[in-house]
């Protein structure tokens, strides 16, 4: 996600060998593995054309792949990132995701060349771990999703990090925010060395967004955030995106 990410919106709610660590080291974080494509349109293809093979998908899933979630990322307030539109799955825990790959690659061969039909995500495909900072059990519905690359300073760890954005988050939920939030380690397929993690954060549509907004920005939010994450982190500018569910797998 390299140009995916990168501050006042950024912070306001809140796989590699690192990040395994991390996640070890932080004892009531539980680490799930997500990956993202970076797609672009194959000529005359759109959204409509997308959602069409997404529900194709849900179907093949149901039958094949039960825990698998995924979700349509349409770009809305952003800078040129290099492709077109995005593809975030994710998995419970690694056993799902090596089951789901093995699945995919013996029997998705001819959903495989539907969607090549209305996308090409062959130059953009990464894995990370994904821990929960503010989250439900289940996996979010449509709605919107932020992203922004953040660096930890000197001397601090991915927990400490999520520490911090649990305090910024219950601080915000405080406050009247409905936001969810998660820290994403990079691993496998990102090309990214100035950055040690995403936060990510959702709303439910732009009202809650608005709301947050408002608290964030004039009911005292960004005081309190920039005293919790001082000395810990340092998030970069954000974007955010159109986020349309294709299926909610199974959690349990």
């Amino acid at each position: 996600m390299k140009k995916l990410l990168a501050v006042v919106v950024a912070v306001m709610v809140v796989t590699g060998g690192w990040a395994q660590s991390a996640v070890a080291q932080q004892e009531q974080a539980k680490g799930a593995p997500v990956e993202f494509y970076g797609c672009n349109w194959q000529k005359g293809m759109g959204i409509a054309d997308l959602v069409k093979v997404g529900k194709k998908f849900s179907q093949w899933a149901d039958k094949n792949d039960s825990k698998y979630s995924a979700w349509i990322l349409t770009p809305q307030y952003q800078t040129d990132m290099g492709f077109d539109v995005g593809w975030l799955g994710g998995w419970p825990d690694g056993a799902a995701m090596g089951k789901s790959m093995d699945t995919w690659l013996s029997g998705g061969h001819q959903l495989a060349r539907e969607f090549d039909a209305v996308i090409d995500c062959s130059k953009h495909h990464e894995l990370a771990t994904a821990v929960a900072v503010n989250a439900p059990k289940q996996p979010p519905g449509s709605g919107i999703v932020m992203f922004a690359g953040c660096e930890l300073l000197d001397g601090k760890s991915g927990p400490d990090a999520i520490a911090a954005h649990k305090k910024v988050a219950d601080m915000m939920v405080g406050k009247g925010s409905k936001a969810s939030s998660w820290a994403f380690f990079p691993g496998l397929g990102n090309t990214d060395s100035n950055i040690d993690y995403w936060q990510v954060v959702a709303f439910n549509n732009y009202s809650e967004f608005g709301v947050a907004s408002d608290i964030f920005i004039n009911g005292g939010g960004w005081r309190e955030s920039v005293d919790i994450f001082r000395g810990v982190t340092r998030c970069g500018r954000g974007v955010m995106f159109d986020a349309t569910l294709v299926r909610a797998g199974d959690s349990s």
